[in-house]
């Protein structure tokens, strides 16, 4: 997997440190220190990203069934629609 790297507002704060992502809102962690924050930041964006990635394959189940198609079919037919758009641009 590759690494990706997202932007992050840090804030130092009277008794420790504080980041944000926008990209990702609501997502805010906390360290004593820097050094801390970095790993806490790490470990907050790792777990945002399973969740999302998680609810997509849900999603993608729930259709799947719904349309008595496997995964591969339903990836193969959206990006045939993708194709079509673009083509008509």
């Amino acid at each position: 997997m590759s690494t990706r790297h997202y932007l992050g507002i840090a804030e130092p704060l009277p008794a420790n440190w504080s980041i944000s992502f926008p990209a990702f809102p609501g997502t805010v962690t906390t360290g004593r220190d820097f050094a801390e924050l970095m790993t806490n930041a790490r470990d907050a964006l790792a777990s945002v990203v399973a969740a999302m990635e998680e609810g997509l394959v849900a999603r993608l189940d729930n259709l799947a069934n719904r349309a008595h198609a496997s995964h591969s079919a339903l990836l193969a037919r959206g990006a045939c629609m993708v194709l079509a758009v673009e083509a008509a641009d």
